[in-house]
C-alpha cells in the first residue's frame, strides 16, 4: 500500500480539463504476511489466494489501506518505523474471500513497530506471537483466517441467501459494538464470526441497495470455549 498526499498547488499543476493527473509509483514493501487456512489443532494449512488484508494504524487513528494475498498468498505493506523512542501499533485483519465456499472468518492482529526496529506480531484474541517462513524466496509472517465460533446464514422471507449483509455482534455486558470481527455475508449468504467468549446479540443489516428487506430481529448467544452454547 502506497500513500502520498499533495498540496494545492500541486493539484493545480497537475490538474488539466479538470482533470487530476499523476504518477505514483508503488513502494517497496516492507513487511509481509502469508495467509494460510486455520486447523483446529492450532496448525496451518494451505495457502489462500485472493483474501484481503487490511491495516489500521492504532496510534494515528489512520487506515493504512490494504493488499489481496497472491497467488503464493503473500500480502505486502510498506510501514513506517518508529520515531523519538514512541512504539506504532498496528492492527491488521485477514479478512476471507468474498467468493469463498469455507466458513473461515476474520482474524486480527496486532503489529508492534518498536523505536529500535524490532517488530512484533501477535494474535489480538489469543496473544499468542507469530512467527516468519519463506515464501518464493520472501521472509512473511504465517496469519491465518479465524475459525468462527458463530456462524450462520443470512437469507429473505423467501429463504433465499442474502450477500453483503453486514453482521456484527454486540456485547451484551459492555454493551459495547465488535465492528472490528463483523463480517459481510458470502456470496451464498453465510458468515463466520470470530468471537471471544461471552454474551452477544447479534445483528444482521440490511445490504446497500436492496428494499424488498427488513432489518431482523437481533439473535442472541452465548459463546465458550470456541462455540455457541446457547
Amino acid at each position: 500500500t502506497t500513500m502520498k498526499s499533495y498540496s494545492a498547488s500541486d493539484i493545480t499543476a497537475s490538474t488539466s480539463g479538470g482533470v487530476f493527473t499523476k504518477t505514483v509509483p508503488l513502494d517497496t514493501p516492507n513487511f509481509r504476511v502469508v495467509v494460510r487456512e486455520p486447523r483446529a489443532d492450532g496448525s496451518v494449512g494451505p495457502a489462500v489466494i485472493g483474501t484481503w488484508v487490511d491495516m489500521f494504524n492504532e496510534s494515528t487513528g489512520e487506515w493504512m489501506g490494504g493488499s489481496n494475498s497472491n497467488s503464493n498468498g503473500v500480502s505486502a505493506f510498506k510501514v513506517a518505523p518508529a520515531t523519538g523512542c514512541y512504539d506504532l501499533i498496528y492492527t491488521l485483519n485477514v479478512n476471507p474471500p468474498w467468493s469463498t465456499t469455507t466458513n473461515y472468518s476474520r482474524q486480527s492482529y496486532k503489529l508492534v513497530i518498536k523505536c529500535t526496529g524490532e517488530i512484533t506480531l501477535s494474535n489480538k484474541l489469543t496473544d499468542a506471537v507469530i512467527t516468519k517462513e519463506t515464501v518464493a524466496g520472501v521472509e512473511a509472517y504465517t496469519v491465518t483466517l479465524g475459525l468462527p465460533s458463530i456462524s450462520g446464514v443470512v437469507v429473505n422471507p423467501s429463504n433465499v441467501p442474502v450477500s453483503n449483509s453486514w453482521i456484527v455482534p454486540v456485547n451484551t455486558s459492555t454493551y459495547e459494538w465488535m465492528w472490528q470481527i463483523g463480517s459481510n455475508s458470502r456470496s451464498d449468504g453465510t458468515f463466520g464470526l470470530s468471537a471471544p467468549s461471552g454474551s452477544y446479540r447479534v445483528e444482521a443489516n440490511v445490504p446497500w441497495g436492496l428494499s424488498d428487506v427488513a432489518k431482523p430481529a437481533p439473535c442472541y448467544v452465548t459463546v465458550a470455549d470456541g462455540g455457541v452454547t446457547t
